[in-house]
């Protein structure tokens, strides 16, 4: 039927522009409007396309109508670092504010030597940190979520992080905190020694130096910055002492003894 519908409409639309209208006065011929003729042509294309279809498979999807919108979330982080001869201990504050979506976990990054010792902060929930195959490392941040996402408020986390290193001579990385999955990201540093140590830097990258304050030096940067360094005693720190050839000699209940530096 359909097939039939279409051959007759295309017939009528190949006839002459004009149609016949019977009268009082008799037949006479009228101009086809254009606008009758265009919608005419849109329904034959429909019809065919409609009758075309039939020898296909139609597959229908169902739209996820409450599918939720991604995360954006910034961070800003500041991090106190104190040197020390065989430690380094600091605290990452990390301010983090959500722009759309729901922070089901946030995440930053980690680079540099050291580990995470705690994560404090009113409204956390639990922390992880994660390692990727290719050694990249995250800090995993799920917070709780409140029923209304529209009370959604900045979170504040306090990280602790210590990196132990026994030998002065060797540089290392500090452990620095990075951007992660934030869309939006800035780091402070303060670096200082614990008054018996300082701490010399040997390579930065990522970041730019700052004016020192406290006898600290500070940076500042919004990409993963890299902060290379060696801890040494000051010059008026007192350095081990190590005795090289010595021998003993005493008496010990009456008796004299003799012996050697091992």
């Amino acid at each position: 039927m359909i097939t039939l519908f279409v051959s007759k409409l295309a017939k009528a639309l190949r006839s002459d522009d004009t149609s016949v209208v019977t009268g009082m006065s008799g037949d006479r011929s009228v101009p086809t409007p254009y606008r009758l003729r265009r919608a005419a042509a849109v329904i034959a294309s429909l019809v065919v396309g409609v009758t075309a279809a039939q020898d296909k498979e139609i597959v229908l999807v169902e739209v996820d109508k409450d599918k939720p919108v991604p995360l954006f979330f910034s961070a800003e982080t500041n991090t106190d670092i104190t040197a020390g001869i065989d430690r380094v201990q600091g605290t990452i504050t990390a301010k983090l504010r959500v722009h759309q979506g729901r922070p089901e976990t946030m995440s930053l990054g980690l680079t540099g030597t050291g580990e995470v010792t705690g994560v404090t902060g009113e409204g956390l929930k639990t922390w992880t940190v994660r390692r990727e195959s290719d050694g990249t490392r995250f800090l995993d941040l799920k917070p709780l979520l409140p029923d209304d996402p529209k009370a959604e408020t900045a979170k504040e986390f306090l990280v602790t992080i210590n990196t132990l290193h026994d030998d002065t001579k060797q540089a290392f990385d500090l452990l620095l905190p990075a951007p992660g999955s934030a869309v939006g990201f800035s780091s402070t540093i303060s670096l200082a020694g614990d008054g018996a140590a300082a701490a010399t830097l040997i390579a930065i990258e990522g970041l730019q130096a700052m004016k020192s304050e406290n006898g600290a030096d500070r940076f500042s940067g919004s990409v993963a910055g890299r902060l290379n360094v060696k801890v040494d005693l000051k010059g008026t720190a007192p350095r081990p002492v190590e005795l090289a050839d010595a021998t003993l000699d005493g008496k010990i209940n009456g008796m004299y003894i003799m012996g050697e530096n091992p």
